[in-house]
């Protein structure tokens, strides 16, 4: 039913005060009245479809506004409980709150969690036997937790056939079992954010992704991370590509900062972009990356010995301070530094311009199809047949 006694606005009017006025009595005395009900009040917005999260629809606006507060009155469980009921929502850990979590299940799309920085703790349980909380509705998000405790081998979060996750200023500290654990069933897990969190003293894998795409983890600290610091689905059931790792920091730890062990590779395994990150790690290969195909490496400072095991793949611009290990195919090798020794272990066809090698480097015509242009200080080491070499530079 029409508002009645109110200001029609005609074409190029300009409003006077008073127009407006009898629109804001119209609705007053129509709600003091009992004609309209507060549900039936929208937003143009909201009924246009124009607000959404990461990319992704609201489904349920009511449901998404609601926010539950976890205090000593109101448990983390009662407040997963509402959100899954109400279809989505904002769980917050109020300040000083330090709740339990055990095998929680999230399985609303829209769901918050948020925390104060450093003074909103979530506790992962040891007697967890699943998760500490596992979403598996679209548009996930948690923000400014400290997140710590777990067991082995339990995930802290899980993250599950989910569209549209995201991680952003967080802290896991002191956690026993992986941080954040992406999985799905075919491309199901996509189009995650993990940005500016913190890992520190995490006793196994920070961010362990089993099945992503499309995602992005940028601008994070790894410090003392004992497992992989981020590693990448390895079986040929899993699969991840189009994975941006960019501009993260490593350090401590005595596992790889990024990690693979896929061997073998295909069409739906790849497009790795792997930029501008600084690693150094106490012990082992600090980058041991497995068959990726047409992946880039650009502009990291590697600072520890690393493996690298590509296809049609471009690495450019980077700097490796220490030895590598090399099973590349089709791949290009451009402006890069090498201040330890090079050593090729398997891979064909590669061209390799441009490059400064500090230590040896060992090259045979099996691995390189072209090598032009390089500066090689402490010579080469050739194996097998004497490649076509082009441009050699034995030194400054």
């Amino acid at each position: 039913m029409p508002l009645l006694n109110i200001h029609v606005f005609v074409d190029d009017e300009v409003p006077a005060a008073e127009d407006f006025n009898s629109i804001g009595e119209s609705v007053s005395a129509e709600i003091a009245g009992g004609n309209i009900a507060a549900s039936s009040l929208v937003w143009p917005l909201v009924a246009q479809g124009d607000i959404d999260m990461n990319g992704y629809s609201i489904t349920n606006i009511a449901g998404f506004f609601e926010q539950y507060h976890v205090n000593d009155s109101f448990t983390l469980q009662e407040a997963i409980a509402e959100v899954n009921s109400a279809g989505g929502g904002t769980i917050v850990i109020d300040p000083e709150s330090v709740p339990v979590a055990s095998n929680e299940l999230i399985t609303a799309n829209n769901v918050s969690i948020l925390g104060s920085s450093g003074r909103s703790i979530l506790t992962i349980s040891g007697t967890a036997t699943l998760y500490g909380i596992k979403c598996t509705g679209s548009n996930f998000r948690m923000t400014g937790v400290q997140i710590t405790g777990g067991t082995t081998l339990i995930p802290c979060i899980v993250v599950n056939d989910n569209q549209g996750a995201a991680f952003d200023n967080n802290t896991f500290s002191a956690i026993l079992g992986p941080g954040i654990s992406f999985s799905g069933s075919g491309e199901q897990t996509a189009n995650a954010r993990v940005i500016n969190n913190f890992f520190a003293f995490c006793s196994e894998q920070a961010i362990l992704a089993l099945n992503l795409v499309n995602s992005v983890v940028d601008g994070n600290t790894f410090d003392s991370v004992d497992g992989n610091n981020i590693e990448l689905g390895g079986d040929a059931d899993t699969a991840c590509h189009e994975v941006v790792i960019s501009n993260n920091s490593f350090s401590g730890g005595d596992a790889p900062c990024i990690y693979s062990d896929r061997s073998t590779t295909s069409s739906s395994f790849g497009q790795l972009s792997i930029t501008g990150n600084v690693m150094d790690v106490t012990a082992g290969n600090c980058m041991e990356l497995g068959s990726y195909i047409n992946s880039a490496i650009t502009g990291n400072t590697i600072l520890d010995p690393a493996t690298i095991a590509v296809q049609r793949s471009t690495i450019t611009g980077n700097t490796f301070n220490s030895t590598l290990e090399i099973d590349t195919t089709a791949s290009m090798f451009c402006g890069n530094s090498f201040r330890g020794a090079v050593t090729r272990v398997s891979g064909t066809a590669n061209t390799i311009n441009s490059n400064i090698f500090e230590a040896a480097v060992e090259i045979d015509a099996a691995w390189i199809s072209t090598f032009v242009g390089n500066t090689c200080i402490a010579g080469v080491t050739v194996t097998a047949t004497d490649p076509d070499v082009v441009g050699l530079n034995w030194g400054f």
